[in-house]
């Protein structure tokens, strides 16, 4: 089940956001995250579990920028990471999805590259001494 992320999902979502990100729980203070209006985390849920979750910045260009999206390594390849940017599309009226992803992180590209997103931009070291992509989506 995918559902908006709610204060008691915390502990959840660091523990997977620290999969992603070492310093994801200072980086990412999702009691403050949760406050913001143009701010989204989503979850996908299976029996009170968090097996996933997408982080998004919503402007008001009806476009949207991926913060985050992690699925636990367990359930990879089951669809979950697709379920989510595709429910953040048609739940939104969004023209445009954008983010950024390591130039070495050939998995996530290949996903990314999956759903539609095309590579429009490098921006040189932008993970200290590694290029970014800026990936967009037109929908």
């Amino acid at each position: 089940m995918i559902r908006e992320a709610i204060i008691a999902d915390k502990q959840q979502i660091n523990n997977l956001g620290l999969k992603l990100n070492s310093n994801y729980d200072k980086l990412f203070k999702l009691e403050d995250i949760l406050k913001e209006d143009y701010a989204k985390i989503l979850v996908y849920e299976k029996e009170n579990k968090i097996l996933g979750f997408i982080h998004v910045n919503i402007f008001l260009d009806d476009s949207m920028d991926i913060m985050n999206i992690i699925v636990d390594r367990k359930y990879q390849r089951q669809k979950i990471g697709t379920k989510l940017i595709e429910y953040l599309l048609t739940s939104n009226d969004i023209k445009k999805m954008t983010l950024e992803v390591r130039a070495s992180n050939n998995k996530a590209i290949s996903f990314y590259k999956s759903l539609g997103f095309k590579i429009v931009h490098v921006r040189e070291k932008y993970y200290g001494n590694e290029d970014g992509y800026l990936m967009v989506k037109e929908v």
